[in-house]
């Protein structure tokens, strides 16, 4: 019994640490035609055992699209996992994040810039501040299918608990695709690969699948997989993880 309370633990404290990684594309995929847009996320899991451990998460995203060949988005999320046992509730671990895009497009509907900004802190993996700035080239590979292939650059800064801090410059590259699997249910993927300029031993794969049920137009449900792959991984932390989780998200 206790060897599955432990693994409960890490699973938990596994879903509060991939959410870190941002996957801009679900984001992307949830905007409108209407100049302004706000989402509300909300996820909350219990799992009982000899102990029960929960974990809760909120997010928020603005959408603004009021400017010609411009478009922007701000997402502020915060999450954390606790453990419930004789009576005391302790604390697992703490994430958050910030992150701000904006996209200009730049020749036809192929062809597009995008600038970020992101701030996050995450205790699982150790990491008291990261912070990026970054620009990516997007292109649309195919007329007739949403299939886009970004190729970007960013700086990236990392101050972790105990390790030195890392400060270096990193290339950030994803390729995405989406389909309707029926009128209200929609697939999508999304693969970023991310190495350090100058040391192309640390890199990074990431893969987020997602399932998405359209229930109206101001609520949808979501199964998501994610996988993170770190050569380089500081805090002697493993090298990869996934998990499945679900989402719900309200727009208004």
């Amino acid at each position: 019994m206790q060897s599955k309370v432990y693994k409960l633990l890490l699973l938990f404290i596994f879903y509060s640490s991939l959410e870190s990684q941002v996957n801009t594309e679900s984001m992307r995929y949830a905007s409108n035609e209407s100049l302004l847009k706000q989402t509300l996320n909300m996820g909350f899991n219990v799992e009982q055992a000899s102990s029960k451990i929960s974990n809760s998460s909120f997010s928020y995203r603005l959408d603004y699209t009021g400017l010609k060949k411009i478009s922007s988005f701000f997402v502020i999320s915060y999450s954390n996992a606790y453990i419930e046992k004789d009576n005391r509730k302790d604390t697992i671990s703490n994430k958050g994040f910030t992150h701000g895009r904006l996209t200009y497009q730049l020749y036809g509907e192929n062809l597009f810039g995008e600038i970020f900004l992101q701030k996050e802190f995450n205790d699982f993996i150790f990491i008291k501040d990261r912070q990026l700035a970054g620009s990516v080239l997007r292109l649309k590979l195919f007329q007739s299918y949403p299939l886009y292939l970004g190729l970007g650059v960013m700086s990236e800064k990392e101050v972790y608990e105990s390790d030195p801090t890392k400060d270096l410059v990193r290339s950030t590259n994803y390729l995405s695709g989406s389909m309707d699997l029926m009128e209200n249910i929609k697939f999508d993927n999304t693969i970023y690969f991310q190495f350090d300029l100058s040391n192309t031993d640390d890199y990074r794969i990431l893969l987020d699948s997602m399932i998405d049920f359209t229930v109206n137009e101001n609520i949808s449900i979501s199964c998501i997989l994610n996988y993170r792959f770190d050569n380089d991984q500081h805090e002697n932390l493993n090298k990869y993880y996934y998990i499945l989780s679900n989402n719900l998200s309200v727009s208004f």
